[in-house]
């Protein structure tokens, strides 16, 4: 079950990441585990948007960060919004300056 607050980007970044972790990471059952995680992350972010982390250095600071447990991901959404979509999905070994810098431009709610 997917949740229904990811954008489409976010959809994108998961299927990557799934697909990059069965071929070459750790296997079918470890890209599951990662899928599952990241569910479990969603609904948190959900219920506890505040708790997530900035990264001013990297974003505005209505968008935040929450890790996947059990990864090396991180959720990127806006905690202001009413919906807390899940803008981006991000292995934390990227640049993600260059990556996120995209989301700065975003138009305030």
């Amino acid at each position: 079950m997917r949740p229904r607050n990811l954008s489409p980007q976010a959809l994108r970044d998961i299927d990557q990441a799934v697909d990059d972790i069965a071929a070459r990471v750790a296997g079918p059952a470890y890209a599951d585990r990662f899928a599952v995680a990241v569910a479990d992350a969603a609904e948190r972010v959900a219920r506890h948007p505040l708790r997530g982390h900035r990264r001013l250095e990297l974003l505005p600071g209505r968008l935040r960060f929450w890790p996947v447990r059990g990864s090396d991901y991180l959720l990127v959404y806006n905690a202001e919004h009413p919906d807390r979509p899940i803008l981006r999905v991000v292995y934390v070994g990227r640049d993600l300056g260059p990556l996120l810098a995209a989301l700065g431009d975003l138009p305030e709610d």
